[in-house]
């Protein structure tokens, strides 16, 4: 007799295994950092930069013939710009205008142009005319963002975004009919280009940041002195680029010369030369007697300082701030090139500007 015997196989008892709060930690972050990349892949890099356009258009463009006043070199450059439309060249009322290069009311006067804005009244010229800032404003804020995340990362550029958006300063002149929006839109287009990991850059590289620096000049010739930085910084931060960085000023210094040769061919040249003379010497520090120095002395004033504060206090608490973490870059972070490229060209800013 035969007995059979059946035997259940019991499948296997699994305890679960602790998860320790570090590596839930851990398994957390690894999973915000797929999400994040995730994001990234399904939002383009050319998408955020349009938006960062558009937003920085409507904030800066925000009510902009509603302003309480009319800066007076609005009106002159919008004189001149008006003048190079109609075809009398850069003058006020005839006179000839060489106190700034010509780049800018060439911009200005195709705009007026292309708006037929000849015949409207100045008032809704200007405040037509202040528009095409907006529109460089915006260009400027995209280009802080593609630059932010060149030097570190995307959301350094998105913070620098933020920054330019919100300044009060910044708002008080990319809102009006001035010079420096499109001139430092030209130094920022000009450094990107120039910045690369390589040891040396490409001819289109060389070639775009010279343009751009020297459409720099050629709108407000008080930014020539940022040309002679890039010898600093290759100098600190590759010097293989030497050469790139001559031939960059190189560029832009005979983009420049087409100024000077049209006030020769002009019959310019004398008003030219003296009025150039008399800038430089204002910039590197007139003698007393000058009547350009005389008529441009300031004041200090605690009235002035104290209405400035009220308007401005969150720009010059940046500034603040900046200085404090550039002496943080200085003492900890200067070995790395992104660092020394930023100490260079912001040492020299706050030289410039204070000294």
């Amino acid at each position: 007799m035969s007995t059979s015997q059946h035997v259940e196989a019991k499948e296997p008892t699994t305890e679960p295994i602790p998860i320790s709060p570090k590596d839930r930690r851990q398994g957390k972050l690894s999973l915000r950092v797929e999400r994040a990349s995730s994001i990234k892949a399904r939002v383009p890099i050319i998408v955020v930069a349009l938006a960062v356009a558009v937003l920085t258009f409507f904030v800066h463009g925000y009510r902009l013939s509603s302003g309480p006043d009319v800066f007076s070199d609005e009106g002159l450059y919008l004189l001149v710009g008006l003048s190079v439309a109609k075809g009398t060249g850069l003058a006020i009322n005839h006179d000839p205008f060489l106190y700034h290069p010509p780049v800018y009311f060439l911009i200005e006067a195709a705009y007026i142009k292309l708006l037929r804005l000849n015949d409207t009244d100045l008032i809704t010229a200007l405040f037509s005319v202040r528009y095409l800032n907006i529109f460089f404003s915006a260009a400027t804020a995209t280009l802080l963002l593609f630059f932010g995340r060149k030097l570190h990362s995307y959301k350094a550029g998105l913070l620098m975004v933020a920054l330019f958006l919100m300044d009060p300063y910044v708002q008080r002149i990319n809102r009006r009919n001035m010079l420096e929006t499109f001139t430092l839109l030209c130094l920022l287009a000009g450094f990107y280009i120039f910045f690369t990991r390589q040891p040396r850059l490409k001819t289109w590289q060389w070639l775009g940041a010279g343009v751009a620096l020297g459409l720099m000049v050629l709108t407000k010739e008080a930014l020539a002195p940022y040309l002679l930085i890039l010898l600093a910084m290759v100098f600190w931060t590759r010097r293989t680029q030497l050469v790139d960085a001559l031939r960059t000023i190189a560029v832009a210094i005979c983009l420049y010369a087409c100024y000077p040769l049209w006030a020769f061919t002009a019959g310019e040249w004398y008003d030219y030369v003296s009025l150039k003379s008399t800038e430089f010497g204002w910039v590197a520090g007139a003698p007393s007697g000058s009547s350009l120095t005389a008529s441009s002395q300031k004041t200090f004033s605690f009235e002035n300082v104290e209405k400035l504060l009220g308007q401005y206090a969150t720009s010059y608490i940046l500034v603040a701030v900046a200085g404090i973490l550039l002496l943080v870059l200085l003492l900890f972070y200067r070995k790395r090139r992104e660092t020394r490229f930023l100490l260079v060209w912001s040492g020299f800013s706050f030289a410039y500007v204070f000294i």
